[in-house]
């Protein structure tokens, strides 16, 4: 599955398995702009993010976000942001 063109962010498994804090998940997060195929369905992907410029990461260690606009208008986009950090 392609990730270009849509948003992401490291998983939390990624996270605590690099030791970094699992509640600054949802900072660093961007749209795929990018994607170069590796072996067995992986890729390395570029992440334009407007907070910490380009950064890129293995397929494997990022996660689709969920589109919350519509969430957003119901006070529901908090829990968008927070929803699998307490994993």
């Amino acid at each position: 599955m392609s990730l270009l063109g849509k948003e992401v962010r490291f998983t939390a498994q990624f996270l605590r398995d690099t030791g970094q804090h699992v509640g600054d998940w949802p900072l660093k997060r961007g749209t795929v702009v990018r994607e170069l195929p590796l072996s067995e369905g992986k890729s390395l992907v570029t992440v334009d993010d407007a907070a910490f410029g380009e950064w890129k990461a293995h397929s494997a260690n990022v996660e689709v976000v969920k589109n919350c606009r519509n969430a957003a208008r119901e006070n529901r986009l908090p829990g968008c942001l927070d929803e699998g950090a307490q994993a």
